[in-house]
């Protein structure tokens, strides 16, 4: 093994000398060998060899050693090149083939979906024209969805909603690495409440699982990408997996009604979430002298709450999803007014509106100035108004702890957005 090492020590260094240079490297070591006693170990260039016999074999092959041709190096150069060529042309002849397979959906309303997507009604999807897909709105199919078998082939996507598409196996989701934006609210039936398939979509920004029984948020631990982070109305009692996420500027962690879910009692984690400017933790187990530490450790964060373990904060109103001026309503005034940019995705939802548990009747007003914005109002679960660019309607809703909600669904929207509340 020594031997091999020294032989391979020559190689190296007689590559880059001359014919001439290589006997004065022989010398050298010749010179090496005189210094010491035949009755000791003799010296090598890497390591030590134990015998005369090995040192001769080396300075035979140093004196005999030819430094190869530039002819020589040339042609091994184009062979090597030429190789590479062949198996670049091969590659790219599979990954064409690859591309331009026929892809078959077993989910009719998925594959119906895409055809409207690609202005494709008719004849084979191949995958090269799913991978042109880079956005896609799958929400409200509500029974007619359910499976999302066949979604993992659109690997390019970057936002994906899925609200109230009853999807309860969520796992070809896995591979969608390129996600950015994913709207999963809503799918109350997600198999066996597991979120595992989304551990390594780590590219995500803006992650909404708002009413998905959620209890295990350990899933969420690497997205470091994460700025959005929509966990309203689920089932969660820790947010120890989510403490490196200190990134996030935006949280929804309310429990949706004092009957909700969440029972979140600690959140002294967030005090290191010094980017963090919006937190609702609404409904929840927390106290206020946990609230008021928080406030302390984080200034400029917006904090949320209602209906606590200890307090009960004015009324309000939240707006998930909008940037923009925004203006909470309380008791000192019957407006909330704020004008939004745009509606950054289709169906993202406007919530909670989440007043005092006493039950009475509130006048809702939405003065919209949009492009295609459907705005639909939900009370107790039933779809109470939905119509398209709504101007001056107003809603009338008894409250009770079950909840009202507003959702706009659109490709853009641009004004003012005003709610009163009476």
């Amino acid at each position: 093994m020594r031997q091999d090492r020294e032989i391979a020590c020559d190689n190296c260094a007689l590559k880059y000398l001359e014919h001439g240079e290589n006997i004065k490297y022989g010398s050298a070591i010749i010179k090496l060998i005189q210094l010491t006693n035949e009755s000791q170990i003799l010296i090598g260039t890497t390591s030590i060899v134990s015998s005369k016999s090995e040192i001769k074999k080396r300075i035979i092959m140093i004196s005999k050693h030819k430094k190869t041709s530039w002819k020589g190096i040339l042609f091994g150069s184009i062979v090597i090149i030429g190789v590479g060529i062949v198996g670049l042309t091969s590659s790219s002849l599979k990954l064409s083939a690859l591309d331009n397979h026929k892809i078959t959906f077993t989910n009719k309303t998925l594959e119906k979906a895409l055809r409207e997507k690609m202005n494709k009604p008719e004849g084979d999807i191949l995958k090269s024209d799913v991978l042109k897909i880079d956005e896609l709105n799958l929400s409200y199919k509500e029974k007619e969805l359910k499976s999302l078998d066949g979604i993992e082939n659109l690997t390019n996507l970057k936002s994906l909603n899925l609200t109230f598409s009853y999807a309860v196996d969520i796992s070809p989701l896995k591979d969608l690495t390129k996600l950015h934006y994913l709207n999963l609210s809503r799918n109350y039936f997600i198999l066996n409440k597991d979120i595992s398939s989304l551990k390594n979509l780590v590219n995500l920004e803006r992650l909404d699982l708002s009413s998905d029984g959620i209890e295990d948020l350990t899933p969420l631990k690497n997205m470091k990408n994460l700025r959005v982070l929509n966990l309203y109305s689920n089932e969660i009692t820790d947010l120890n997996p989510i403490k490196d996420l200190n990134q996030l500027k935006e949280i929804n962690l309310s429990g949706g009604s004092r009957d909700g879910y969440n029972h979140i009692k600690d959140i002294s984690i967030l005090k290191d979430f010094k980017d963090l400017h919006n937190l609702n933790i609404s409904f929840n187990d927390v106290t206020k002298s946990v609230v008021d530490d928080l406030q302390k450790a984080l200034p400029d964060c917006n904090v949320k709450c209602k209906q606590l373990g200890e307090l009960d904060y004015p009324r309000f109103i939240t707006c998930q999803g909008w940037t923009g001026d925004e203006k909470y309503w309380n008791d000192n005034t019957e407006d909330n007014s704020f004008y939004a940019e745009f509606n950054p995705f289709s169906g993202v939802d406007i919530r909670e509106i989440a007043y005092s548990t006493e039950p009475y009747t509130i006048k809702l007003n939405s003065n919209i100035v949009s492009e295609k914005l459907t705005v639909r109002v939900y009370y107790d679960g039933k779809k109470l108004f939905e119509k398209e660019n709504p101007e001056g309607e107003t809603v009338n809703i008894p409250y009770t702890s079950k909840g009202v909600y507003i959702e706009s669904v659109g490709e853009g929207a641009k004004g003012n957005f005003k709610f009163e509340l009476k």
